[in-house]
């Protein structure tokens, strides 16, 4: 039989682990109607991201990366960040909706747009097994969005929701309400909960596109040497998001999930001067 290496392997095997235990918290919101529970489980999503993140180094640091390694990830990948985030909104909109024809409607809605969010995550996974390769020039860049980026999107709204639906468990979260008041918070938690059977079919397209990019941010921003003020900015920056972790968390993923459409719209549109022999700003302001 052939060996395979152990550490990289128990570090994925958690990342499943994690998303296999939101699920357990998804449907213990079921029984006891806690949203508490919605939120254990998106906060599981994120520690499956922790796991997923650091498998791939570890087989890489240690020389073990291996066909069998891919496939455990993916496979690992498609629970934690395709069927966990699916079913924790299925399951959120299902119990928030009540039982007449327009609510079931919405509900059905739900669970066709969250099915094609885990059909879209398979895929993704499916495509980037084909065309990987275990050097890290070819980790710099993910053709479509990752699944980690789609499922921790929608795990990070789910805990900035319980966030600011409790204020008295926070400090912070009761200043947001007297700061922006309580009308803007509540159409936040509102727009959150309804919007997000809307988001996963937008995830669904952005993970199957060949056409958008997104960075690898641990390998961009963290791989090799950097200056000292590089370092002492990260080290500020992170300090900051932690003091309010449920808001930077929700921030973040929605910068970075943007970031492709976005980088995709300007590059066209730049593209297309081209082509038209458009002259740059510079060029305008020679003549």
């Amino acid at each position: 039989m052939r060996k395979m290496a152990v550490l990289p392997s128990l570090f994925t095997l958690g990342n499943g682990a994690c998303g296999f235990s939101a699920i357990v918290k998804v449907s213990a919101y079921l029984m006891s109607n806690d949203e508490n529970c919605l939120v254990t489980a998106a906060w599981l999503i994120l520690a499956a991201m922790l796991f997923d993140a650091f498998d791939g180094g570890l087989a890489r640091l240690t020389r073990a990366s291996s066909d069998f390694g891919a496939q455990l990830d993916s496979l690992s990948d498609a629970i934690s960040f395709g069927v966990a985030p699916a079913v924790t909104v299925v399951v959120w909109n299902s119990k928030f909706l009540a039982t007449g024809k327009t609510e079931m409607f919405w509900a059905q809605v739900a669970w066709f747009f969250s099915l094609l969010y885990v059909m879209g995550a398979i895929l993704r996974l499916a495509r980037f097994n084909v065309e990987n390769k275990p050097d890290v020039e070819h980790h710099m860049r993910f053709k479509g969005l990752p699944s980690p980026g789609a499922g921790g999107l929608v795990a990070s709204l789910v805990i900035l929701h319980g966030f600011l639906s409790n204020p008295q468990k926070s400090d912070f979260s009761q200043y947001l309400r007297n700061a922006l008041g309580e009308s803007v918070v509540n159409s936040v938690t509102s727009g959150i909960r309804n919007g997000l059977p809307l988001l996963m079919i937008i995830l669904a397209f952005l993970m199957v596109s060949s056409r958008i990019h997104y960075a690898h941010l641990l390998n961009r921003f963290l791989r090799g040497k950097r200056t000292f003020d590089y370092l002492a900015y990260l080290v500020f920056v992170g300090s900051l998001a932690a003091l309010v972790c449920e808001v930077a968390l929700a921030v973040g993923f929605v910068v970075y999930v943007a970031y492709g459409p976005v980088i995709y719209l300007v590059d066209l549109v730049k593209g297309r001067k081209a082509e038209a022999g458009e002259p740059s700003l510079g060029e305008q302001g020679k003549k």
